[in-house]
């Protein structure tokens, strides 16, 4: 099965993405996951890698797609919020991802694309249940030395392998808790930097997939853009746990389905 060219086969035959069907749907699911992602704070490519997968996408088109959406999306959040970005907490995750993220490349470019699939259903369904728990703690949990970089390097490893980078970076964050705004602040700004990183990984392994930019990503992005800018505005004015918590049920129901379908 070869996806390299932004194609996949369903029944022996060879299905072209150019404004096909399986484009059509990425609209509506990257709507949907930028408008929640954007509200949360975290979870867009939580909620749109795995229905993407079942769309049929591989996972090279897929993590390229995310990480340049992610990274549109969130400048403009990090950019709004720039005042608001712990700096120091945030360089100290991108610099220990990079480790991270050469790991996450090789795993991508070697491991079977069906591996990688049930994985990301089983990564996402183990982070939300992770997420839901540490949203419900009514204390910060005791400061984990070195927690920042700890976070760094998974998250680093995440997103070059699935596009789920904000996982560890949530965990983090919310374990931490941290204000509205400083979240979203720095989830914005590690975002930025971290897909940056990945992506470039990509391009120097070879695993960047150029068909996902266009059409997919240029016909996604402006749905992604008013899903990311609606969901944020919501997001600081409703009670950030029930949003958060009702994000990550989403997100359980999407990494099922996509081990049912892998």
């Amino acid at each position: 099965m070869g996806f390299g060219d932004g194609r996949t086969r369903r029944g022996g035959s060879e299905i072209g993405f150019e404004i096909s069907t399986e484009i059509w749907i990425g609209i509506g699911v990257t709507f949907v996951a930028a408008l929640l992602g954007g509200g949360a704070g975290f979870g867009y490519a939580l909620l749109s890698a795995p229905f993407l997968l079942m769309v049929g996408f591989s996972p090279p088109f897929v993590v390229t797609a995310n990480l340049t959406l992610g990274l549109t999306t969130r400048a403009m959040v990090a950019w709004r919020l720039r005042y608001h970005i712990t700096r120091r907490r945030v360089g100290i995750m991108l610099i220990s991802s990079v480790p991270g993220a050469i790991v996450g490349v090789i795993a991508l470019t070697t491991v079977d694309e069906s591996l990688i699939r049930m994985a990301t259903g089983v990564l996402v369904i183990v982070a939300s249940v992770g997420l839901i728990w540490s949203t419900s703690r009514p204390e910060p949990g005791q400061p984990i030395p070195g927690g920042a970089a700890i976070a760094g390097v998974f998250a680093g490893f995440l997103g070059t392998t699935t596009s789920l980078s904000g996982v560890p970076a949530a965990v983090y964050f919310i374990r931490e808790r941290l204000e509205p705004v400083r979240f979203l602040a720095d989830m914005a700004a590690f975002f930025v930097g971290g897909n940056i990183l990945a992506l470039t990984m990509l391009l120097i392994s070879g695993a960047f997939v150029t068909s996902a930019l266009f059409p997919a990503t240029l016909l996604w992005l402006p749905g992604a853009m008013i899903g990311n800018l609606v969901g944020t505005a919501i997001g600081r004015r409703l009670p950030h746990s029930l949003f958060r918590t009702f994000t990550l049920i989403v997100v359980v129901i999407a990494g099922a389905l996509t081990i049912i379908t892998s």
